[in-house]
C-alpha cells in the first residue's frame, strides 16, 4: 500500500476499553475500509495527508507508532508488522 493511501486504525488497551474485542489491536487499511471495529484512526483520513511528502508521512507514521506503543499499550511487533504493509516504510529509517 502506498503511504498516501495508508490509514491506521486501532483501539487502545486501557481499563475502559478492556471489554472491546479490538482492544490492543492495530491495522493498516485505506479510507475505503468497512472495518468499524476500531475507535481511533489516523493517516489518510487526516486533513492535509495527501499534501505531505512521503518522507513527512513516514515521520508521522513513525511518531504515531511510538505513541500507540507508549500510550495505548499496542504491542510494538504488532504496530510495525502492520506498518510494514506501507511501501517504503522500513526503508525510510535507514
Amino acid at each position: 500500500m502506498r503511504s498516501i493511501d495508508a490509514m491506521l486504525v486501532w483501539t487502545p488497551k486501557h481499563p475502559h476499553t478492556e471489554s472491546d474485542e479490538s482492544a490492543g489491536m492495530v491495522k493498516v487499511v485505506t479510507v475505503n475500509t468497512d472495518d468499524n471495529a476500531f475507535i481511533c484512526s489516523a493517516g489518510a483520513c487526516d486533513i492535509g495527508w495527501d499534501a505531505m511528502s512521503d518522507a513527512d508521512r513516514f515521520k508521522h507514521l513513525h511518531q504515531l507508532a511510538e505513541d500507540m506503543i507508549a500510550d495505548d499499550n499496542i504491542p510494538r511487533e504488532d504496530v510495525y508488522a502492520e506498518l510494514d504493509k506501507v511501501e517504503g516504510f522500513r526503508a525510510s529509517f535507514k
